[in-house]
This record gives structure tokens, C-alpha cells and sequence, in this order.
């Protein structure tokens, strides 16, 4: 597991989100074909029992918001999408493959003209707001 030490790209300068107690959101990708699984567990979140008039942050539109290739909710589909994971292959065209320690590592190359690596990029990178502060998403549009 890798853990993010940061979140500013994804809830804001103060890292925070409202309304909830005991809240753990995990998220969770794929190694290759990179599709998110978000799991969100809490104790209490403020205005469920109708008492308060404010209502809690929706993680879930917030992370949509910031993740243009989508994830689940889904923790069956999410298993069903690991097993398709076994059989992935970055798009693009394979350059070079090599061995070292006895494992085979493949190299290939794809622009963005390529829509498949398109979509590929787009679950990619997520990751950017995750771990670098005041980061930005790469306009793909910009020759």
C-alpha cells in the first residue's frame, strides 16, 4: 500500500472534509489497468437523522469531480475488474522487452492521439493530486 500524506488537490488547502465522524476513505487502484475502488466508512455523519439543518460534504461527488476515469463503489465489480488486470497491456506499441532477476519487463510507446492511452492517462493521473502539492492535471489538448 502506498499512502498519500497529503490530500489538498483532492479536499482542499485545509485537507478537510465535513460532517463526518470516524471517517477512513480508501482508495484503492488496480496496478496496471489502474481502476479505482473507493471504499468510505464512518461512525456518524452530521444532518443524516434530519436534527441539523447542514448537511456533510459528498466525498463521493468530490472525488468524481477529480477523477475523470471514474472508479466503484463496488467491491465485486472492483474483484471482477483485478482478474481483468491480470491480462493487461498498456496501450501503445511494445519498443523493447528485457530480463533482469529473472523477470521480463516490457517498454511501449503511445501518444495521445491514441484513445486508449487517452483513457489510460486520464485514470493516471489522479495520482499527481494525490502526492504533489499545488499540482495540476496535464492538458493533453496542448500540443
Amino acid at each position: 500500500a502506498v499512502v498519500s500524506t497529503q490530500s489538498t488537490g483532492v479536499f482542499g488547502e485545509k485537507e478537510v472534509i465535513f460532517g463526518y465522524k470516524g471517517l477512513k476513505v480508501d482508495v484503492f487502484f488496480a496496478s496496471g489497468t489502474l481502476t479505482q475502488y473507493v471504499k468510505i466508512d464512518y461512525t456518524e455523519k452530521i444532518g443524516a437523522d434530519g436534527a441539523v439543518s447542514c448537511e456533510a460534504d459528498n466525498i463521493l461527488q468530490l472525488l468524481s469531480d477529480i477523477t475523470p476515469g471514474g472508479f466503484t463503489t463496488d467491491y465485486v465489480e472492483f474483484m471482477g475488474a483485478l482478474e481483468k488486470n491480470k491480462k493487461f497491456h498498456p496501450p501503445g506499441t511494445l519498443v523493447e522487452s528485457y530480463t533482469k532477476k529473472g523477470k521480463t519487463y516490457d517498454v511501449y510507446y503511445s501518444t495521445f492521439e491514441d484513445e486508449k492511452f487517452r483513457e489510460f492517462h486520464n485514470r493516471l493521473q489522479v495520482f499527481i493530486l494525490w502526492y504533489i502539492e499545488s499540482a495540476s492535471y496535464i492538458d493533453d489538448e496542448d500540443p
